[in-house]
């Protein structure tokens, strides 16, 4: 974008008497409207989705993922704590059996973090649990305060 002054600016530029720095205008003159941009060199897009839909469908051999759907997916890290992680650990063994194991103990990281130091023994409970969960499974990366 360039910027032109009008004729008044000019004046006031040139010293001219009469003519004061207030009355100083300035016009924005903008570049002419170009053609429409041709599509990128892969072509249109094929499956819009956002950053998001686009791990998830990559991460879940999905060409294309849509809000709302179910799906399975390979995850990196699977990170829990002590609010969170006794129900998830309680519907995964309802889901998928007492026996179950979890798909890879080096990938699940638990964190006991919230009722560490708390005098609640149902807060602590979750803790327990938690504890009773990575010995169960063999979780390697269980963080744990004692």
């Amino acid at each position: 974008m360039a910027f032109v002054l009008s004729s008044k600016a000019l004046q006031a530029t040139t010293g001219k008497p009469g003519v004061s720095r207030q009355q100083v205008k300035v016009n924005a003159v903008v570049a002419p409207p170009t053609t429409s941009r041709s599509p990128a060199s892969t072509g249109s897009v094929k499956n819009p989705m956002t950053m998001t839909e686009k791990i998830l469908a990559n991460h879940s051999d999905n060409k294309l993922v849509v809000p709302g759907q179910n799906i399975w997916t390979r995850v990196d890290k699977l990170m829990t704590h002590d609010v969170c992680g006794p129900g998830t650990f309680g519907i995964f063994q309802k889901e998928f059996g007492e026996n179950a194991q979890v798909w890879d103990n080096e990938r699940v990281v638990i964190i006991p973090d919230h009722y560490i130091f708390t005098a609640d023994p149902r807060a602590n409970r979750n803790v327990d649990i938690l504890r009773e969960m990575a010995s169960k499974y063999n979780i390697k990366y269980f963080y744990d305060i004692q």
